[in-house]
């Protein structure tokens, strides 16, 4: 009897000490690898917010390159479009940015070097009108409007000399 409480005792504790704690708010395992991924990710979430030009190009990986889900080369994003496009005027003259997200899912390749988090995101942004509004509303002024978009999207991320850095997916 003794011995089978102390085997089922040290069964319990083996499950327990081996069992990882999440990430509060998500499925995603409390590891240093991880939690160093998500860190990016939330730079990248705060930079974008704060329009922090600086901050933001500062994650992306000068090997960035996008291809926007599609065959057609012209509309491939490098570090080039990304580093001319937050230093834009048109990057500049939005007034406003929130940002909603959900990440669905975080995977670190078998190597421990790439990354792949998977997210839903809701972003609204105000800018200056370019046109008249047909109508006057509440929410948009004859100056400004919100645009919005959701969707789900695919960041990729590269360990480049011990940090990490996004190759893919703003």
């Amino acid at each position: 009897m003794r011995t089978g409480m102390i085997c089922i005792l040290a069964a319990c504790y083996l499950f327990v000490s081996c069992a990882t704690e999440n990430i509060k708010g998500t499925e995603i395992p409390d590891t240093p690898t991880n939690r160093a991924v998500l860190e990016v990710f939330f730079g990248y979430v705060t930079a974008l917010k704060e329009k922090k030009a600086d901050k933001l190009v500062g994650l992306v990986s000068k090997n960035y390159l996008d291809h926007n889900g599609t065959d057609d080369a012209t509309d491939d994003v490098d570090f080039s479009n990304v580093e001319a496009f937050v230093n834009s005027e048109a990057y500049q003259k939005i007034r406003a940015i929130n940002l909603f997200f959900i990440i669905k899912d975080l995977q670190i390749n078998k190597d421990g070097d790439t990354a792949k988090i998977l997210y839903y995101y809701e972003v609204r942004l105000k800018t200056d009108r370019l046109a008249p509004p047909e109508e006057e509303s509440s929410i948009n002024s004859s100056k400004e409007k919100w645009l919005k978009e959701t969707e789900v999207n695919q960041m990729t991320l590269k360990k480049e000399e011990d940090q990490w850095k996004i190759i893919s997916g703003l």
